[in-house]
């Protein structure tokens, strides 16, 4: 039998069995549309866990809040001591503490066109100064913005060490060094900026600054004679800033009081930040993880306050992974049910098809027609049947997605990806098993 008369017995058997041949494409649709979905959004869970603790890694640490505080030296001695204790129970790597200072008077505050800042003799002023494209680090736009200052001490960290190879080994971070002695004081670079010092830092390190504030009164020296120890790079400092969380500080200068200047400062607030050398840390290491998840969306959703805290972007890295591990896994066994229960049925129906076709093709035996072309026939019969399942299952499964990445974008701010990896496994294992169920129906007609 030449190969035109196959294709002929083909199309007119396929046509013949139309209403069988349409359970089994949508069977095997089925099959293809569930490996496809399912194979997608675990392709797409791993794809973005491992961008996303790229791009995040600023945001890998849980963060509880300081109370407004009198600023004394065994207060931010406690608070320290604290803190270690708290970061060792976490299995943190490292505690960073945050302690924005204002001065002590309610009715007045530091702007930055009322400040005077004088280093080695030289008075420095800012005018009315704005920037284009501004970052929000950058938080001092005209005088009429405050300056905000930070409290250090020797043993508080400011920068952490997880963002540190987003940058060149050899980037200098501080031009001299933080002010770890009592009356010495550390300014950022973007600071030094608005008061017209941009180049030269090292010349300034161990000048001596006054810094005073002209008020209606005259002119009040704030801070007398501190030792400036060093200069902070601010564009380092911005890729520390977790800009979408409340506890953002936007502090460009950093000072150890002196026990005589104590007194007209105080504690405003601030954090201290926990941090992790990546995400499944954070999510593991904390032997409550899923209770401190679970206190933190309560925060959220009910506006109920919670101690130790999580970033935006760890409540949704937690979340997913929440989700993958315990919802995903119950669904992934749903899934290889109705992937089994799909297979007996179509087998089934295929079982129906094939004794449908065995009579017509008994009498082409007759006429001459040899067993190896009747093989030929069926392969192609379940060739043709399993394209079509395929079409229609990638079509129907382009379609499911898009649907739930219109969800999930909204939700959990996760996009679905299609890609030739999961596409081409759920193909391959939908052919492998279409497969398997022709093999069976095969040995169980030769038995």
């Amino acid at each position: 039998m030449d190969r035109k008369d196959k294709i002929r017995i083909i199309y007119l058997n396929l046509k013949a069995g139309r209403p069988m041949v349409c359970k089994l494409v949508i069977g095997m649709s089925f099959l293809v549309t569930l490996l496809f979905c399912s194979l997608s959004v675990i392709y797409s869970y791993f794809c973005y866990m491992r961008e996303f603790e790229k791009k995040y890694i600023a945001d890998c640490y849980y963060y509880e809040n300081i109370d407004a505080s009198e600023v004394t030296g065994d207060w931010t001695g406690n608070l320290l001591k604290d803190a270690e204790e708290k970061r060792m129970a976490y299995c943190a790597e490292q505690e960073i503490i945050l302690l924005p200072i204002e001065l002590n008077r309610e009715d007045e505050n530091l702007t930055a066109g009322e400040t005077n800042i004088v280093i080695d003799k030289k008075t420095h002023r800012i005018d009315d100064y704005y920037i284009y494209n501004r970052k929000a680090y950058q938080n001092i736009y005209d005088s009429n913005s405050y300056i905000e200052i930070a409290l250090y001490q020797k043993g508080i960290t400011v920068i952490p060490k997880i963002i540190t190879p987003a940058y060149d080994k050899e980037a200098i971070w501080v031009v001299g060094r933080f002010p770890e002695n009592s009356g010495e004081i550390m300014l950022d670079t973007y600071i030094l900026k608005l008061f017209g010092i941009e180049e030269n830092y090292s010349e300034i390190i161990g000048k001596n600054i006054t810094v005073a504030q002209e008020t209606e009164k005259g002119e009040t020296v704030i801070l007398q004679e501190y030792e400036i120890s060093g200069v902070l790079q601010a564009e380092y400092l911005m890729k520390r800033e977790n800009l979408d969380e409340a506890d953002i500080h936007f502090e460009h200068i950093f000072i150890n009081l002196r026990d005589g200047d104590m007194d007209q400062f105080r504690v405003v607030g601030g954090t201290v930040r926990y941090y992790f050398d990546n995400y499944m840390d954070y999510i593991h290491n904390y032997e409550k993880s899923d209770e401190l998840l679970r206190l933190n969306l309560e925060q959220i959703y009910a506006e109920m306050d919670t101690n130790i805290k999580l970033t935006g972007n760890g409540i949704q890295y937690s979340l997913l992974n929440w989700l993958m591990n315990y919802v995903g896994k119950i669904l992934i066994v749903l899934i290889a049910i109705f992937c089994i229960v799909d297979m007996f049925s179509t087998g089934y129906i295929l079982e129906f098809y094939r004794k449908r076709n065995e009579k017509y093709l008994s009498m082409l035996e007759v006429m001459g027609m040899v067993r190896e072309d009747r093989k030929q026939i069926f392969a192609g019969e379940v060739s043709v049947i399993m394209f079509l399942a395929t079409m229609l299952g990638c079509y129907a499964s382009v379609v499911i997605l898009l649907i739930m990445n219109s969800f999930v974008r909204q939700i959990l701010d996760f996009s679905l990806v299609v890609n030739v990896i999961p596409v081409g496994a759920a193909i391959g294992i939908s052919w492998i098993c279409f497969g398997i169920i022709v093999m069976i129906n095969n040995k169980s007609r030769s038995i």
